[in-house]
This record gives structure tokens, sequence and C-alpha cells, in this order.
């Protein structure tokens, strides 16, 4: 048989392979393979002309294929079932541009796919280069393979980063984006800016993403979600919440100006929080915080002024302040508290997002959103973390902030806190809102506890800090209290000797040792010092209105050890 004739047989074999004898094999393909030869249909077979030797002793097959699928393929290759002569004493031929497994039997060739996939009725050439030690009959059969893909692709570089600091009003938003199985799917990439799709806007390529606002972006906290699917289904999603804080300048100073003074803390810490901005409603300029979270604000005059202190990762807080001009004037100390860290990304769909100890649930219907909403939920744990001090007639119980602050919704969204303090099944229990133009708070709602106990559940239409008010409860021999009118019931206590000292609003009874306040509402901490342990001090304390586990409470006060003379 001449050369000719050989090779045409070895082209009629590889032609039956795909068109007469479609299978799917067991022996090589595993739980991440799927067998398409009933995909494919060979169009053509090129070999080398007749009578020629190619150099080597290598000789090229191509085949061109015609993919007949319905969807996109997003990678193929061929693996070799059978390379050998039909005269079994001959050595075996190679395959000598296998991509892996060798050179024989399970040798793999991939096929090059182009950005986006094999598309349907698409076409495509592969080489196969053959090594033959000696010219004789020889039979070459492949079959054709895609790879199944359960890894989503990787997002790396996302900028800016989660918590930057940004000094300018116009960053530039990129990150790069890989996948080493089934390859991106360009159409599926979608960078969100406040929840806002920027996609058409930005640099889309194969590997990357690059956007830039067209206009100013506002000062204060922001967010870029990107999210990157490959050609098999795969998503991942990348995050960042950062905020923009162009340099201030310092407030002026007048001849008639007060100072406001004051310090700020980390809430969770208590310990001084440097670098905290501190301005006022309707005065330019702002101040910072120094080492020891100290601050002095300048006013123009004298006045009523609202003061706002916050900082990069925490939520701000407020004090309303009266100053006399050229004098100065201190304020309670500002306790900041840590955003939660926990961000759950909700869709249009709707879906359930929570805060990092799961004490918080906000659940979002389909029907509120219309665009992907980055969620995060703080609970405030003392009432120092508030943004502003409560109302004289508020007690503070439970209270939460949900970020991004001002978010509003078509339908109403449901709020869950973790019953803690072991309110009974449908106790309820007033919602305070926080007004941060005011600086007041203002009833809005009514909680209530659900029916197992474990939550109290109420409905916002948008997201700002709220106070969560326990009414007063009923304790034994007492009157039923009217939950929407709180009051304080105090008990005089009577000195024998009648030598009782009325200061303020104490009244100190030497004889007795008692110490009377009334009200209690105007109390936030009370400290009281004791010399040695030869005396004891009890604190004895009655309230309607306490969590349930502390109607009345009796406990000694541990003595410290003084120093110097009384």
């Amino acid at each position: 048989m001449s050369y000719s004739q050989r090779i045409a047989r070895m082209g009629i074999a590889f032609l039956l392979t795909f068109t007469q004898f479609p299978f799917i094999p067991t022996v090589f393909a595993d739980s991440t393979e799927l067998n398409v030869n009933n995909q494919l249909v060979l169009l053509t077979t090129q070999t080398p002309p007749s009578g020629s030797t190619p150099a080597g002793g290598i000789y090229p097959i191509k085949g061109t294929f015609k993919y007949t699928g319905t969807t996109p393929l997003s990678n193929l290759f061929f693996r070799v079932r059978t390379l050998r002569y039909n005269n079994g004493s001959l050595p075996p031929p190679e395959l000598v541009n296998a991509d892996r497994a060798g050179t024989g039997v399970g040798a793999e060739k991939d096929v090059l796919i182009p950005s986006g996939g094999l598309l349907p009725n698409a076409t495509f050439t592969i080489t196969f280069d053959i090594k033959l030690p000696r010219i004789a009959k020889f039979t070459f059969l492949v079959d054709a393979f895609t790879r199944i893909d359960t890894t989503p692709p990787v997002i790396s570089n996302l900028t800016p980063s989660d918590g930057a600091l940004l000094n300018t009003n116009r960053p530039s938003m990129s990150a790069t984006f890989s996948d080493d199985s089934s390859g991106i799917d360009i159409s599926a990439i979608h960078l969100l800016l406040d929840g806002t799709d920027v996609t058409t806007q930005a640099t889309v390529a194969a590997d990357s993403i690059s956007f830039t606002p067209a206009s100013d972006l506002a000062e204060g906290a922001h967010s870029i979600s990107l999210t990157v699917s490959d050609l098999a289904g795969n998503t991942t999603t990348s995050q960042a919440i950062w905020t923009i804080q162009t340099a201030g300048t310092p407030p002026p100073i007048t001849p008639t100006s007060g100072f406001i003074h004051g310090e700020v803390f980390d809430a969770l810490t208590q310990a001084p929080l440097a670098g905290a901005d501190i301005s006022v409603q309707g005065l330019a300029g702002e101040v910072t915080t120094d080492t020891e979270g100290q601050f002095a604000f300048p006013t123009l005059d004298g006045g009523e002024f609202l003061l706002t202190a916050e900082k990069l990762g925490y939520l701000p807080s407020q004090r309303t302040v009266a100053v006399q001009a050229t004098r100065d004037v201190a304020v309670e100390p500002i306790f900041l508290r840590s955003i939660d860290p926990t961000v759950t990304v909700i869709p249009t769909t709707g879906g359930t997002a929570t805060n990092s100890t799961g004490t918080i649930q906000v659940i979002i219907p389909p029907s509120a959103l219309s665009q992907s909403l980055p969620v995060q939920a703080t609970e405030f744990t003392a009432v120092e973390q508030l943004p502003a001090p409560l109302p004289e007639t508020s007690f503070f119980t439970y209270a939460l902030d949900l970020q991004p602050d001002g978010a509003t919704f078509a339908t109403p969204v449901t709020v869950r806190l973790a019953n803690s303090r072991g309110f009974a099944p449908g106790t309820p229990i007033p919602v305070g809102l926080y007004n941060d133009t005011t600086g007041l708070w203002a009833h809005e709602a009514m909680a209530q506890v659900t029916a197992d106990g474990q939550w109290v559940e109420f409905s916002v239409h948008h997201f700002s800090p709220r106070d969560i008010n326990f009414p007063a409860v009923t304790v034994p021999g007492s009157q039923t209290p009217d939950p929407n009118a709180i009051a304080i019931t105090t008990t005089e206590v009577k000195d024998p000797a009648k030598s009782c000292q009325v200061e303020g609003a104490s009244t100190i009874c030497p004889e007795s040792g008692c110490l009377t306040i009334s009200p209690l509402s105007t109390i936030r901490s009370l400290q009281i010092l004791q010399r040695s342990s030869a005396r004891s001090t009890i604190l004895n304390f009655f309230s309607q209105m306490c969590s349930p586990s502390l109607r009345s409470l009796q406990q000694p006060v541990r003595p410290f050890r003084w120093k110097g003379s009384w």
C-alpha cells in the first residue's frame, strides 16, 4: 500500500470517530468532565500531500469542526482514545503537540476558545501532530470533552479598598479578575456605586474594569460592589465601603467667639479617639480631635448650636450646645460606636441582612428595592453610644442604626432585634426615630415582641437610627401604667433626726445614711466614693420602668482604697 493510501485510511478512521460512532467513554472521563462528541460535526480533514515526507517524521492532521450545541461552550479539549500501529510489533506513534498527559493514549489537546465562548454553529480547526517512527498503517481515535466548571472567578485589587479615607470627590475605581476554568463572561460584569449600576460608564476588559465618576461625589460614606461571572455561570462579588473627606478648613475666630470644648471616645474600648472630625451646623470649618480625643471649636458668637462628631468606620454623634459669646462651654463626653463590619448586599428580589452577632435581622421584601443595596446593621448596647441623649421621659432599652443612612423603600421593611431583656410575647414597645437635622428624637411607631418571645419587631420605610423604649412594667401592688405615658415613681425617705440637707435634686440624710434622688431620670451616672471597708454602702433601686429582671435591686458598692486625707 502506498503512503497516500495509508494516510487516507487514517483519515477515514478519524472521520468515523465523530460521524458514525459517537460514544461516551468511561475510561478517562470523571465527574468534572462532559463528553461532547455528539455536539461536534467533522467538516473536513487535511493530511500531508501524497508522497511527501514531513521533516522529523511528524505528520500533521487537521480537523475542521462545527459546534452544534445550543449554549456557548467555554472550554473544549480532545483526549486520545487510541493511537497505535495496526501491527502490534512496531513502536507506538506519538502525539507530539499534546497539552497534557504525555504523548500516547490519554494525551490531551486543547482547543483555543474565543472570548465569550464557542457559540452555536461556530467552526474551528485543530491540528494533531503525529510522530511516526516508520510509515505503516495505524489507528488514531480521539474524543471531545468540556470541563464542568464549579469554581467562581477571582476578583483582586478592588480600589478604593474597604475602609479607605479619600480626599478627592472623584475617586478612580478599578479591579482585576480572572477565571482559570471556563473564562470570564464579560456580558455578566456589573459595577455598582452606592447601589446604582455604572457598568455602561466603565471601561471593561477581559480581565479588568475601571471607572471614574463624571461629577463630584458627596462627602461621606460610599459603597462599590463588583459582580463577575464566568461562562459556566459561577458568580463572585467583591465590595467595599469608603469615605470621602476632603481637607477641612479650620473655623474662623472672631472677637466675640465662644469655644465648645469636648472629648471623644471609642464607645467599645472607652479609649480616647484621635482624628475624629468636629463640625457645627450652620458654621463653616471643622476641627479634629487630638491624641487625647479632645477638641475646641470656636463659634462666631453666642447661640444654640448642633455639634457633630464623626470618624471613618464609626457612627456619628451629636450634641446640642448653648454658647455665650467670648465664653467657654464643655459638652458631655461623646462616645462613637464603630459600625458593625458585616455587609449584606440585598438584591431587588429581596433578602435578609444581619449584624455580626445575629441580634438584628433586616427583612427586605422583593418589592421594596429598585436596585441592590449594601446593608449594615449596628446595635447600640449602651445609652452613651446613641447619636444624641434621649429625652428625659425615655429609658434606654434597645437601639440600632441601619446603613446606608436615609435609604428609602417602596414597601415596609421588617426590623427585628433579639429580645435579650426577656419581655413577654405581645409586649408593645415605643419606637423613637432620630432626626440628625434637628438633633431630636421623636416617637415614630410601636414595636411588639413576637409570639415566640425571641424578637422585638417593627417596620420602617427608611433607614435612620432608632431607639426602642420599653413601656412601663406592672409590678405587684402597682397600677397598670399607660405605655404611651411614661412616668417616674419615687419614694421619699424620712430621716428620724430630720437633719437632712437638700442639694439640688438630692436629699442627703447623714443620720440614716440615705441619699434620695428625685426625679431619677436626671441622673445618667452615679459615682459613690467610699474610703474603707469599715463602712458599707448599699444602693437600693426600685422602678416600674426597668427590665422585668431588675424591678428592684439592692447592690453593695465595693470599697476603694483612699489615698490622702478625708
